[in-house]
């Protein structure tokens, strides 16, 4: 998952999501890619965004949460806000595993839903040496100015841990619209052995009109048993799959979940659902889920300025490269 805030000007503008393979002769493989954005014209008082990043790498070999990135909203009113976070941790030296969180103040408790680990080992039958980041949450705000800080620390292992290009974001909706949100969080871990998907999180939106969902889910995917993969999706209603994402743990190592979504809805009550299940797993193995979070935002038809391009039906739907 990849979040950016980025000033535009009025016109036509064109965002592209790009990809190269950095090392190797293999062919990259990226299945349903896509790209989707949210205009919020400069002078909207009830919508406020803001963003921090740090550029470059962040590195640590310490027990104790340091600030990483962090952004403040200023001159708000009752609403809420959804906070991402995203950034990817490599093998900097030997293995090492993250603990990262997302709070509302440099020493506060973690926002529910927002634990991330996160392992790199050396190569062993699995390259472990480069995973993704991803945080998010949903939270009810009162007036006044909030500073959101995504903090990180080493929690097992002898290596460095190194985070590189990590950021946060933070989206905030005055309450009475036109953005519309609603959410929810695991409390304790959640798991299944079943091979057809199952409810891991779901929520409720009623727009008055016609729009758009912005479904935004993480999650940390932990370890069991065996090996496994799992498959996970965000579905509305009783549809289709309308996101789709794979996870594979291999080497007792932690990964996390990133999936999101914009999509076409009409006015009325829908019900938003992240689903799971295993696949290819041993008899006994379960899939394991830690700390998730899946969070809806509605917007009006006119607030969307690109509805991205995708490949949504069918594992055939790949984007492949095998130039450097």
């Amino acid at each position: 998952m990849t979040t950016v805030a980025m000033p535009t000007t009025a016109g036509s503008h064109t965002l592209y999501y790009l990809a190269e393979r950095v090392v190797g002769d293999g062919t990259i493989g990226i299945y349903r890619p896509r790209i989707a954005a949210i205009f919020i014209p400069s002078s909207s008082t009830n919508i406020r965004l803001c963003e921090g990043r740090a550029i470059g790498e962040w590195a640590t070999t310490s027990a104790t949460a340091s600030v990483v990135a962090s952004c403040t909203l200023g001159g708000l009113g009752m609403g809420a806000a959804l906070v991402a976070a995203d950034g990817w941790m490599r093998l900097s030296d030997s293995g090492a595993e993250l603990r990262s969180t997302i709070a509302l103040g440099p020493s506060s408790p973690p926002e529910p839903g927002t634990i991330r680990m996160l392992d790199v080992v050396p190569d062993l039958v699995y390259d472990g040496s480069d995973t993704g980041l991803a945080s998010s949450f949903l939270t009810a705000l009162g007036p006044g100015s909030t500073s959101f800080y995504l903090t990180a620390r080493r929690s097992d292992g002898s290596g460095t841990v190194s985070l590189n290009q990590t950021g946060i974001a933070a989206l905030w909706a005055a309450t009475g619209g036109p953005v519309l949100a609603n959410g929810s969080a695991l409390a304790t871990e959640w798991s299944t052995t079943a091979l057809t998907p199952q409810v891991i999180l779901q929520t409720d939106l009623n727009p008055p009109v016609d729009g758009y969902f912005l479904i935004v889910a993480t999650a940390v995917v932990s370890p069991d048993a065996a090996d496994y993969g799992a498959h996970f999706m965000a579905r509305i209603d009783s549809g289709d799959d309308i996101a789709n994402r794979y996870v594979r743990i291999n080497d007792n190592v932690d990964r996390n979940l990133a999936l999101t979504d914009l999509v076409p809805v009409e006015a009325g009550n829908h019900t938003i659902k992240l689903q799971g299940y295993r696949s290819d797993t041993p008899a006994g193995t379960g899939l394991r889920v830690r700390d998730g979070s899946l969070s809806v935002l509605f917007f009006p038809a006119e607030m969307v300025a690109i509805f991205g391009d995708n490949f949504e039906s069918g594992w055939d739907r790949r984007w492949s490269l095998s130039v450097p």
